[in-house]
């Protein structure tokens, strides 16, 4: 899976397995045939694989999530302001930035169409 994304992905994956190793039991007829799987200790095992959980897990402290916004806050407000001063500096009247238009995928194209006249991408 490397190969296809060389860069690791944000998400914790971890696998969801059915079943027991300790105190599993193996019926007459798969001791006979030798059809059981054992774990690492040589116990029977009736583990099997049945899916994988992924997600992102993040850990913060509320302290660091406050001065995180705040800063957040701070530099979006300066990226507006100084996209606010190109307009007026290009002579567009009535350039209106509301980033309230990134949450859905028609504001985002509405979003790129407003910034087009400015030379930003």
């Amino acid at each position: 899976m490397k190969e296809l994304i060389p860069r690791p992905t944000p998400f914790n994956s971890y696998e969801i397995v059915r079943g027991q190793t300790r105190g599993a039991k193996v019926n007459a007829w798969k001791r006979v045939t030798g059809n059981f799987a054992t774990d690492q200790s040589g116990n029977v095992s009736t583990e099997k694989r049945v899916g994988k959980f992924k997600a992102v897990i993040e850990v913060e402290s509320r302290k660091a999530r406050k001065e995180y916004l705040a800063e957040k806050n701070k530099l979006l407000g300066e990226l507006v302001e100084g996209l606010k001063a190109l307009a007026r500096n290009r002579d567009i009247k009535e350039f209106n930035l509301d980033l309230h238009l990134l949450e859905t995928q028609e504001g985002r194209f509405e979003l790129k169409n407003r910034l087009e006249p400015l030379g930003v991408n």
